[in-house]
């Protein structure tokens, strides 16, 4: 088994949760519309009509589950990403003063 660089592990586990979470996601889709429309007609329907459903709410509906969906992963992709690409070791051991005090002696020579 090929050996594995020092944080790399958490790599993999990050990107087999993005994987499974895009897999997951039209399934997730189909399940929130449904519901939604669920509702929807058992708030709505006392008649089996088309004339019954306001065309404005049921796709306001389902634009705001979609935009929310995305909302959503754009969220998952900048935590991961965040977590992917952490700070310098450099900047977070060396205390603020030492750095300012460090860029200002290197400018002045």
């Amino acid at each position: 088994m090929a050996a594995v660089k020092e944080g790399g592990g958490i790599a993999i586990g990050i990107g087999f949760a993005v994987f499974v979470l895009l897999t997951l996601l039209p399934f997730l889709l189909v399940v929130v519309l449904f519901t939604f429309f669920t509702i929807y007609g058992m708030t709505k329907g006392t008649d089996f009509s088309a004339s019954t459903i306001n065309p404005a709410v049921w796709w306001s509906g389902v634009a705001l589950l979609v935009a929310t969906f995305a909302v959503l992963l754009a969220l998952a992709v900048a935590v991961a990403g965040r977590s992917l690409n952490p700070p310098r070791r450099r900047d977070r051991d060396e205390p603020q003063s030492a750095r300012e005090s460090a860029s200002t002696t290197s400018s002045s020579r």
